[in-house]
């Protein structure tokens, strides 16, 4: 699962290529939309 996560095949035109990415780079993508949401209800 760690290896799904964090070297994620995208496609690109006709072929996949693995995307390397960070632990912390994953953890702040899963974590983006809880941020982006407490914000836009504190605006509201």
């Amino acid at each position: 699962m760690l290896k799904g996560l964090c070297y994620p095949r995208v496609k690109v035109g006709n072929e996949y290529v693995t995307k390397g990415q960070t632990v912390p780079q994953v953890n702040m993508y899963y974590q983006y939309p809880i941020y982006f949401n407490m914000l836009t209800d504190s605006l509201a």
